[in-house]
């Protein structure tokens, strides 16, 4: 998928994600397995935000709505974008160079989630998306 193919899947106005409700953590003790806090949207950062809808765009869920992800892999969202964007941050803000015209955090992390799921990624495993029986999204990694 080009870039100007996934930035206009973006533009879709018929995906609606439901940014409502929280994610809850299950597992205060173990920073892995669990998000230390309560995250609702807002909380999150616009690359993630774009990340995350990119996603939850990608694997077509019926209604998909932000608290049906599982605190274990919001956790892993969370830790995943702030080591691109700290591996990155110079290019995430234009001092490699000119940036394109719609780039924005937003795009930028849908962008990530599209680059990393592409065949041949090498820097970030691929992730598969998986609807537990409960109706919480887990990644399975693809081997």
């Amino acid at each position: 998928m080009s870039v100007a193919e996934i930035l206009a899947n973006g533009n879709d106005m018929t995906f609606q994600l439901d940014t409502n409700g929280a994610v809850l953590p299950v597992n205060q003790d173990d920073p892995i397995l669990s998000v230390q806090q309560g995250y609702t949207w807002l909380d999150l950062d616009a690359f993630t935000q774009g990340y995350v809808a990119a996603m939850f765009q990608a694997h077509f869920i019926t209604r998909p709505a932000f608290d049906m992800l599982a605190p274990e892999t919001l956790a892993r969202i969370i830790a995943d974008c702030e080591v691109y964007q700290t591996a990155h941050r110079s290019a995430l803000n234009g001092m490699d160079g000119p940036r394109r015209p719609d780039a924005t955090p937003h795009n930028d992390g849908r962008m990530f989630w599209h680059w990393r799921n592409k065949p041949g990624a090498t820097s970030y495993s691929p992730l598969t998306v998986e609807l537990g029986d409960d109706g919480k999204v887990r990644f399975g990694e693809l081997v």
